[in-house]
């Protein structure tokens, strides 16, 4: 890498990681633009660094090289806008999409760029559980990955495998994408009854970005925000896994515009007002954020009203494991008596909504413990409890919001709510989905992957017995 100049302490260190997709090119290209706009006053505020996933060579080895873009934003004297000096890594046989990747990238700029206090803003797809960093050759395989025709994805061995049947004649593309051009390999059209491997989702996993930062940031030094431009991150399991690295965690609940956040507002307020407390910090972010697409950006108007932003902070998350863990062991004696079981049923299947309308299985866990308190049963009480264990872990927890105007509508006039109050899980309404399967159609459950709230947690293990009960039930 470059050498840079690290004798400063700054007071706020912004680090973006861009992992530019193909099909979002100018989205990506209008962060990089938004930026330079930037007018700083007192260098030593605000530094701002950008990791830049975007270029692919051969290398005269005819090994893969991947070429990451490191930038260092400055005003230069007697400029008006930001410009930047690149900071050149490049690393043969690994690529992002391999955590091991981020780990000397991330050290390297927190060691390189000293500061009070860090923002780590992060921007490709999310899917809920991780990262979905794919490439653009597997876009065709991408369409597997939102199909609402009840189509299931096995994991064998960390390959996804698709009963072919149930794609109603799709193609998979079977092709590499070639360094410098794009060359497709025929189309491979899907035949009956056969099942067919695919290239396993390139995922980076939340835990993966745990362990990063853990590695990068030693001892107790930690993330004051998290801000992510991926959609669908807002989870329990999420928030439980990073509490220890990272203080407040900015995340959609649902989908999420790829233009993200004010960021010019962000910069701006930083250098103005460096000493800035987090909890109001994050408040200002959810603010700016619609006043962004209100004033600036009328073309993201139409995904914003679909849209959730929820600052939490994730230091009691262990609060909120313990009471999932003690409602997932109450649930699981529930459902062993089958008028229970069949209320519990429909209430998840008719009253409560997926938060993300890409179906992904995820659920408000509030709406939940809600629907099971205001449903008459013997143990109507018992879940009132629950419910006021809730909200008072939710008080602390969400110190901001944005609700999109489609979701409060539609929990106004509809009986099937969404009800987004910030912390989903992963509950699916499709009984025939068994945990075998991946959760929201990812390798959730990817063996090289160590989850800690997997590990921690027993809302898994409530899920495997209801699916169980449920699916012998409704046959």
């Amino acid at each position: 890498m470059d050498s840079a100049d690290n004798t400063k302490t700054y007071k706020w260190l912004v680090f973006i990681f861009i992992h530019e997709i193909m099909e979002y090119k100018s989205e990506s290209q209008k962060l990089l633009r938004e930026i330079s706009k930037y007018l700083d006053d007192n260098s030593d505020n605000v530094k701002i660094i950008v990791l830049l996933d975007s270029i692919q060579f051969r290398a005269p080895n005819n090994e893969y090289c991947y070429h990451y873009s490191l930038r260092e934003y400055y005003r230069k004297e007697g400029k008006t806008k930001f410009t930047y000096r690149k900071l050149t890594y490049r690393h043969h046989g690994i690529d992002l999409y391999e955590s091991e990747a981020w780990k000397p990238i991330f050290s390297y700029v927190f060691k390189t760029f000293p500061s009070e206090k860090k923002i780590l803003v992060t921007w490709t797809h999310g899917k809920g559980f991780g990262l979905d960093l794919r490439r653009a050759d597997e876009l065709e395989i991408n369409s597997l990955n939102v199909q609402h025709t009840g189509t299931v994805v096995e994991i064998k061995n960390t390959i996804q495998f698709v009963n072919k049947n149930l794609l109603d004649k799709k193609k998979l593309y079977s092709g590499e994408f070639k360094c410098g051009k794009e060359q497709k390999n025929e189309m491979m059209p899907i035949e009956s009854d056969v099942v067919s491997p695919c290239r396993k989702a390139n995922v980076v996993w939340m835990q993966e970005i745990y362990d990063v930062l853990k590695q990068a940031l030693p001892g107790d030094q930690m993330i004051d925000i998290l801000l992510m431009v991926n959609c669908n991150m807002q989870m329990a399991d999420n928030g439980f896994i990073l509490k220890d690295k990272v203080k407040y965690l900015v995340a959609p609940q649902s989908v999420f515009p790829y233009y993200g956040y004010n960021y010019l507002r962000l910069f701006n307020l930083l250098r103005r007002h460096p000493n800035i407390p987090n909890k109001l910090l994050v408040r200002k972010i959810t603010e700016d954020y619609i006043l962004k697409y209100s004033t600036e950006l009328a073309e993201g108007i139409d995904i914003v009203s679909e849209s959730t932003v929820f600052c939490n902070k994730l230091k009691y998350y262990d609060e909120l494991s313990t009471l999932i863990n003690n409602l997932s062991d109450y649930l699981k004696l529930r459902i062993e008596e089958p008028e229970f079981l069949s209320m519990f049923i429909k209430i998840r299947k008719e009253r409560i909504n997926d938060v993300s309308k890409l179906g992904l299985g995820l659920v408000d866990l509030g709406l939940l413990i809600e629907c099971l308190a205001d449903t008459p049963s013997p143990f109507q009480y018992q879940f009132k409890v629950f419910l006021d264990r809730y909200k008072s872990i939710r008080k602390r927890i969400v110190k901001s919001s944005f609700v999109g105007e489609f979701f409060t509508l539609s929990d106004k006039f509809d009986t099937s709510r969404y009800s987004q109050q910030g912390i989903s899980i992963y509950f699916p309404a499709d009984t025939d989905i068994t945990m075998e399967t991946t959760k929201s159609l990812c390798a959730y459950y990817d063996p090289e992957v160590v989850n800690k709230f997997a590990q921690d947690s027993t809302w898994d293990d409530f899920l495997q017995h209801y699916l169980e009960k449920a699916k012998a039930l409704t046959v």
